[in-house]
């Protein structure tokens, strides 16, 4: 392109591009029919596989689900530790430090254990999701993961 040369930009394209816009680029993103054709066959075996608790594998799938829950339950409560800890820095400087440490550790992984034991322990049958490895959300199972970290959360922020 020369640089005296002006620029052009044909007007039909323009008009192609703003039909396009309007049309939420139906003609740029459409998705080829086989890919469409196996994602439903795809979705149609995925459908007919039963639930892993069915299979045989319920222990494994509870194992999952407490494992998951004691370690995101651990992740929170290792985050108020930490939030504790600062506070302990600026605020209650008289604290022995292998005192501290001590609460730490317990609060960090004991209130995780204690939770997740729990919780196991009252409601085993109701703990594990019928379609997937994960607490049971039909049920007030959940709430032994959400009211913990709510707390925590909101002690953090408070």
């Amino acid at each position: 392109m020369h640089p005296d040369q002006p620029i052009s930009c044909p007007l039909p394209d323009v008009a192609q591009f703003t039909r396009d816009l309007q049309k939420g680029f139906q003609y740029v993103y459409t998705i080829p029919q086989e890919t469409q054709q196996r994602y439903k066959v795809f979705a149609e075996k995925k459908r007919r596989l039963p639930p892993i608790y069915q299979v045989g594998q319920k222990v494994v799938c509870i194992t999952v689900t407490a494992s998951l829950h004691l370690f995101f339950m651990a992740a929170f409560a290792w985050m108020l530790v930490e939030g504790l800890l600062l506070w302990s820095k600026v605020v209650a400087v008289n604290m022995s430090e292998d005192r501290r440490m001590r609460f730490y550790y317990i609060t960090g992984w004991g209130l995780p254990i204690v939770i997740v034991s729990v919780t196991l322990a009252t409601s085993f049958n109701k703990y594990v999701a019928d379609t997937h490895c994960w607490l049971n959300v039909q049920t007030d199972i959940i709430w032994a993961f959400v009211g913990p970290v709510l707390f925590i959360l909101t002690v953090i922020d408070g």
